[in-house]
């Protein structure tokens, strides 16, 4: 099966689609080279906010990506809980909250995951669970890690 993807800015439900789907979620995190990243998310399903700084749809360019949409100042609120949001780091978002936009696929309101869950797992070739405990559970990861480096390769 063909790499496929779902993207969003951060807080908007990868790991929740993760564990639904039984797919990888930050794998770009650790990573040292592109091969790196290419080789650990190849045939996978792949849930990954950082998506948006690599060169994924160019390198599968018949992958199948869903992408989500959460409003930009409800992500900041979410990540404050957790992290100091410095005045770049806001900016940095809004920069790629419109960028989302602009990627080729799906594209889904994260309020609106659960209404169009079917049509997701359609688009994807995956199974839909109507009858999974996740589908109404708040699934969040408490500590926000990631290997800044990792971002790194996309720059050389």
């Amino acid at each position: 099966m063909n790499s496929r993807f779902i993207t969003g800015l951060p807080r908007t439900r990868t790991y929740w689609f993760s564990q639904y789907f039984n797919g990888l979620h930050e794998p770009l995190n650790g990573c040292k080279s592109r091969q790196e990243f290419y080789d650990k998310v190849e045939g996978k399903l792949t849930c990954d906010c950082g998506l948006i700084i690599t060169d994924w749809q160019e390198h599968w360019p018949d992958s199948k990506t869903v992408i989500i949409h959460r409003d930009v100042n409800e992500v900041i609120d979410s990540l404050s809980a957790l992290m100091t949001v410095t005045t770049l780091t806001s900016v940095f978002l809004k920069r790629q909250a419109r960028a989302l936009k602009e990627i080729t696929g799906l594209h889904i309101n994260f309020e609106e995951i659960n209404d169009n869950l079917k049509q997701i797992c359609d688009y994807l070739g995956e199974e839909y669970r109507s009858d999974s405990d996740l589908i109404n559970k708040n699934l969040q990861l408490e500590n926000i890690t990631g290997d800044p480096e990792s971002l790194m390769i996309w720059e050389r």
